[in-house]
């Protein structure tokens, strides 16, 4: 599975912007058409503009991530890459299955629109390519890690975390439909409990399907780090509570106090990937 790795990535930009070119780049034009005459479009429709320049700024990302794979000639740079993509492209694949099933009432048997059969058959390309990226990009057992058991290692520093935030926050609102919906409606009150709730328990998933599924988060895997444990091994059960933890509010703004309050709640922290298994010379790392 981890020959069939480079192909898989090969396939991301492909399916992007193929895609894209056989629907005729409805979403670029959309953006264009707004930019260039904006007060065509009515005001509530600016979150959705927002929405669409977002959700082409993560597939920008994709791009620029599967080519550096193969232009960078250092392993371990290949390495961070492939994690990298691992975790983004599985999180939108997901996020992606989930749109198709809410769409399942507008699936139409032709191939001249994206709920048709050109739909599906990129949908069967993107799990293909997870399932590769799964597999064949190995995870080394961040789960079992227990960092007391180490002397040396490597944390993040604090605008690091930050950075985390501002991208995991920026990736789950680019694959996420509920704020969008909730910005631009009028609705009941039972109506809005429905929206913000359904917005809470999504951004849950997102966390807890990141860490305990892939072992980190695409905000994480941009600065090839994990969670781990810091008195016992690292288990689904502590990204349970770190998973709750990211419901406090303010809680994103935390480290700015020392550290991040998901981290206290579960016993966790976040260091370099595989950093404690590394021997580093004397001043190399605290």
């Amino acid at each position: 599975m981890r020959r069939s790795v480079p192909f898989a990535i090969a396939l991301i930009p492909m399916l992007i912007i193929g895609f894209n070119a056989l629907w005729e780049f409805p979403v670029e034009r959309y953006i264009y058409s707004f930019l260039t005459s904006p007060f065509r479009v009515a005001p509530y429709r600016y979150i959705f503009v927002i929405k669409l320049a977002l959700h082409q700024l993560i597939m920008l990302f994709l791009i620029v991530v599967s080519i550096s794979y193969f232009l960078n000639p250092q392993k371990k740079q290949k390495e961070t890459a492939a994690y990298i993509l691992r975790s983004s492209f599985i999180m939108y694949t997901i996020s992606s299955i989930a749109n198709q099933l809410t769409l399942i009432a507008e699936w139409k048997q032709n191939w001249d629109d994206a709920n048709g059969f050109w739909g599906l058959i990129r949908l069967s390309l993107m799990i293909i390519i997870s399932a590769v990226l799964w597999k064949g990009v190995p995870q080394k057992d961040i789960f079992r890690i227990n960092l007391s058991d180490y002397t040396l290692w490597e944390t993040p520093g604090k605008w690091n975390r930050f950075l985390h935030h501002v991208t995991d926050l920026l990736f789950f609102y680019a694959i996420t439909e509920f704020w969008v919906v909730f910005l631009q409606s009028t609705m009941t009150y039972l109506q809005v409990t429905f929206i913000i709730s359904g917005m809470v328990a999504i951004y849950f998933l997102y966390f807890f399907l990141s860490e305990a599924f892939l072992g980190q988060t695409p905000g994480q895997s941009l600065t090839n780090s994990c969670p781990v444990g810091l008195r016992s091994p690292m288990s689904v059960r502590k990204v349970l509570l770190r998973s709750l933890g990211r419901l406090i509010p303010f809680d994103r703004f935390s480290f700015l106090w020392g550290k991040n309050w998901h981290d206290r709640i579960s016993g966790t922290t976040v260091v370099r990937r595989n950093s404690w298994k590394d021997i580093p010379f004397e001043g190399e790392r605290q």
